[in-house]
């Protein structure tokens, strides 16, 4: 594999420390089901692309995912977030986490290297992107939504963006954990909407 220089390394050097608990024989037989994969070339992106199941993943949250294949045995309860990068995830992640824990801590307010952006759009348009391609990813979510309502639930960005009260309750709804009368009458969920906020999250 070709060496960039990079504070992010994302070889598969055999004596780099692992924490994920898993033993060499698990990592030997990831590196070899990796070595098969399909490969994106690194020029176009920061990190080299590995194409796993239709979408293409940097090397090491591939290799959580085969983990997570492996070893991840979900509960019922359990809260699954999970988006794109830079498509509202910081804001997604801080609605729930106030929703699950507003009756604990209450609802106060409280450099990389550039990309050329046509080439990058470009690619992304054909699908190498990260978890890409794009609009296979969203629409198996959409799908699993429609199958399984009750364990999946989607939500559009725009959606959130332009009805923030109506799917923030939804949110909560989902995951269990309902918003009470009163305390909608007493503006909770404004409330967490107002800690959530852009302004507050940046």
């Amino acid at each position: 594999m070709e060496s960039y220089p990079s504070k992010m390394n994302h070889g598969t050097e055999s004596n780099e420390k692992r924490d994920d608990g898993a033993d060499p024989e698990t990592h030997n037989k990831y590196e070899e089901i990796i070595a098969t994969l399909p490969r994106s070339n690194r020029r176009h992106w920061i990190v080299d692309l590995n194409q796993y199941e239709g979408f293409w993943f940097p090397l090491r949250p591939l290799e959580g995912l085969l983990l997570a294949q492996d070893y991840f045995k979900p509960q019922p309860n359990d809260v699954i977030l999970s988006s794109l990068p830079k498509s509202g995830t910081t804001w997604l992640k801080a609605l729930t986490f106030a929703i699950l824990t507003r009756s604990s801590f209450g609802v106060q307010t409280s450099t990389m290297e550039g990309l050329d952006l046509k080439e990058a759009f470009e690619l992304f348009c054909e699908g190498v992107s990260i978890a890409g391609p794009y609009w296979n990813n969203v629409l198996g979510y959409w799908r699993a939504s429609l199958e399984s309502p009750e364990r999946t639930v989607f939500i559009k960005y725009e959606d959130l963006k332009n009805e923030t009260i109506y799917y923030v309750k939804k949110m909560a709804e989902f995951m269990d954990y309902s918003f009470s009368l009163e305390e909608e009458v007493n503006g909770v969920v404004e409330s967490i909407i107002n800690l959530c906020s852009f302004e507050n999250l940046s």
